[in-house]
């Protein structure tokens, strides 16, 4: 069977020496913590994004480590591959799309890094099962946490806004409050996770990176990281109550779909509403913080290269001013990015972009349904919680084919993950079938 010849490398019993270290500094890597804090704090200028050798160097050498075990891994890389075609082709697209980029050289370069950051998915995928996945993701995001609050005993200048309108809000290690709050709902959801699956001194130190996430989310002041961690929360307990019933497996489909849709839709009534208590406590006006506006001169961009986009990462480019020309109508606002997920991936790889990543995202989501009501273990767990934080954070933020980015590096794994994981649970339904037709009294 596929899966029983996959199962001694995609369940390794034994791991190379510090290849979990190496993927716990990836995360922390990813979640931008010391290369951002660094160059914020010694005034350096310039980052990946910008073209900042250091920067670049340092993720080559990350990227270039997981290539070498994965290359000895191909033929299951390959398995995994196939099974996820879509977004396979999307990252083919997104480095193909230097040839009608608006900024050859830009795309190539930004292209390079999302393909660097889809092979260590890959290897993650491989090497890594989801329980491993989460504690590693729990411990880097936990180390990231307490590296704010150390931060700001030391430098509080640094890790807390001093001016503005965000002034007196938390940033932590990172360059925006909003960056800090995303990554500590993640932080949040898999330190519990990683709390039930672990006992003891380990078992006291996720609790812990769960309070210190948790802090950080409130002293952020990020409403979409706020009203994302109440969400996926809500959801993921409606769930989890819903599979441990009687009959699970029928009505777990309808029950997650439900979930999603009205998260999303809650999510989205909560910022359009004309509630202005509510609003400003959030520190939110009734325009979204001038996000509409934004949101209009994005449309429009795409309206004019509405099939294949603009070539990836380049519309955003403030060196080029795409966005701003496009923008400057509706908003007087250089802005880094769309403030959203399907707007941004619209601008960069078109409509047809647009397409395969929600097409492949309904595929991953039916095998994370078909999980959900077969088994109460990690994979679908894990795979619950991604889905649902990257649904409701890139209604108002960014992270779907976002290069060096940890939630995108997630997507990444519980997409290929998911693929084994659906295997094994079909092999195992196909032996117990057989196994009661041999056992059935004549």
């Amino acid at each position: 069977m596929i899966a029983q010849r996959m199962s001694r490398i995609l369940e390794p019993r034994f791991y190379l020496p510090g290849e979990k270290l190496y993927i716990a500094a990836v995360i922390y890597l990813l979640a931008a913590v010391p290369l951002d804090a660094y160059t914020r704090i010694t005034g350096t200028t310039g980052s990946v994004e910008e073209g900042n050798l250091l920067q670049q160097l340092i993720w080559m050498g990350a990227y270039g480590i997981a290539m070498l075990p994965l290359a000895a891994l191909m033929r299951n890389t390959l398995w995994l591959w196939k099974k996820n075609i879509l977004l396979v082709t999307l990252v083919i697209m997104a480095c193909f799309s230097a040839f009608w980029s608006a900024d050859p050289y830009t795309t190539l370069r930004r292209s390079v890094a999302c393909l660097g950051t889809f092979m260590l998915g890959s290897y993650m995928a491989v090497r890594f099962t989801p329980a491993e996945m989460v504690r590693l993701v729990a411990a880097g995001l936990g180390l990231a946490a307490l590296s704010s609050f150390v931060l700001a005993g030391f430098m509080p200048q640094q890790a807390i806004v001093e001016s503005g309108v965000h002034e007196g809000r938390w940033r932590g290690v990172y360059t925006h409050k909003n960056e800090l709050g995303r990554y500590m709902v993640l932080g949040l959801m898999t330190s519990i996770m990683a709390y039930s699956l672990s006992s003891g001194l380990l078992q006291r130190a996720y609790l812990a990176g769960a309070v210190l996430c948790a802090g950080l989310l409130l002293l952020s002041q990020s409403a979409t990281a706020l009203v994302a961690a109440i969400m996926t929360g809500l959801v993921w307990f409606m769930v989890n109550r819903i599979r441990r019933s009687a009959h699970a497996g029928r009505h777990m489909a309808v029950a997650l779909a439900v979930a999603i849709v009205t998260s999303s839709i809650l999510m989205a009534a909560f910022f359009l509403m004309e509630n202005q208590l509510l609003l400003s406590l959030l520190g939110r006006s009734s325009d979204l913080t001038q996000r509409v506006p934004l949101w209009n001169g994005a449309m429009a961009g795409i309206s004019d290269h509405p099939w294949l986009g603009f070539g990836y990462e380049v519309f955003w480019d403030r060196s080029r001013g795409l966005a701003y020309s496009y923008i400057s109508g509706f908003l007087n606002w250089d802005a880094p990015h769309a403030h959203n997920g399907i707007l941004q991936l619209g601008t960069n790889l078109g409509l047809i972009g647009i397409g395969i990543f929600l097409y492949h995202f309904v595929q991953v989501s039916g095998r994370t349904v078909r999980l959900l009501g077969h088994t109460t273990e990690p994979p679908a767990d894990f795979a619950l919680i991604i889905l649902i934080i990257t649904v409701l954070i890139n209604m108002m933020e960014v992270t779907i084919m976002r290069d060096n980015n940890l939630l995108w590096l997630a997507y990444i794994y519980v997409a290929l993950r998911s693929s084994y994981s659906m295997e094994l649970q079909a092999e195992g339904r196909h032996a117990a079938s057989i196994t009661m037709t041999m056992t059935k009294p004549v």
